[in-house]
């Protein structure tokens, strides 16, 4: 299954929305509600939330480029301790 409310979720805690901080990271996953670690496939953004189509929120892209770059941070470490592993990469013009 795919974990939608990961990225909006992280989002909230690194743009410290509604008082969030990122200790509360700590447990971050089941202990916020999300499916079970090993039944879903998480991720921060994709083509439809990027263009702020669903995702009920603000979700970072890399419009906010350090900001998404914590957010990424913080995503590989929690996918990491997973046995599932969902990588985008997409060219970027310079």
């Amino acid at each position: 299954m795919t974990e939608f409310k990961y990225g909006s979720r992280l989002s909230q805690v690194v743009l410290k929305k509604d008082g969030q901080k990122m200790s509360y990271l700590k447990n971050f996953g089941t202990g916020w509600g999300f499916i079970s670690d090993g039944d879903s496939l998480a991720f921060l953004d994709n083509h439809d939330n990027q263009r702020g189509h669903g995702g009920g929120g603000e979700i970072l892209t890399y419009h906010k480029s350090k900001e998404y770059k914590i957010a990424n941070g913080n995503y590989l470490e929690y996918i990491f301790n997973r046995n599932k592993y969902f990588f985008r990469f997409s060219k970027i013009k310079i």
